[in-house]
């Protein structure tokens, strides 16, 4: 996480602890941290182990999450009438649910929103110094049920405009088979 992103977060959120925060976290002259093996180095992002580290994440993560929910709720879809008879703007708010824990963000929502909540949540998470481009972290989920049995890949390549081989499937789901997959 960007140092600047961090503070600017928990000053808004969280004031009672900018002064401790300025201490062990200074943008223009970072702090040094005792490694285990007594080396040194910069705290030029939040340390694991730091005792306010996990407060100032979870400002973080709860920008982002408020970021991606007013993208859902300014974002229209033409969607067709339940009869046939005709289309109609649907407004997408409130159609996504996420929760976090630190840096690990799940979202429930329609399978076709996927592209627009990964979008969103790269987009906003790369301003402020987090990648959620790691194949092996940043899974969609969707049980088989919801999936035309025929040709899964086909369909979601259909569903969120991508080419077939842009759509990975992971069936396997036996130990280790989704690390297998992702390779």
């Amino acid at each position: 996480l960007k140092i600047d992103s961090v503070l600017e977060s928990v000053c808004r959120r969280v004031p009672q602890i900018v002064g401790f925060f300025y201490t062990c976290y200074r943008p223009n002259s970072p702090t040094r941290v005792v490694l285990d093996d007594y080396s040194t180095v910069n705290a030029t992002s939040l340390a694991q182990g730091c005792c306010i580290s996990s407060i100032c994440c979870a400002c973080v993560i709860l920008d982002i999450m408020e970021d991606v929910r007013r993208d859902f709720a300014n974002t229209k879809f033409l969607a067709q009438t339940p009869d046939d008879s005709g289309t109609h703007m649907v407004s997408m708010k409130g159609f996504t649910m996420e929760t976090a824990y630190q840096d690990d963000i799940f979202g429930i929502m329609p399978v076709a929103l996927v592209p627009k909540y990964l979008a969103s949540i790269r987009t906003h998470g790369k301003k402020r110094g987090l990648s959620f481009d790691n194949v092996a972290k940043n899974l969609v989920y969707v049980p088989q049920q919801f999936l035309p049995m025929d040709n899964p890949r086909d369909h979601l390549a259909q569903l969120w405009r991508r080419k077939p081989d842009q759509v990975h499937l992971i069936t396997d789901e036996s130990v280790g088979g989704v690390s297998r997959g992702t390779k």
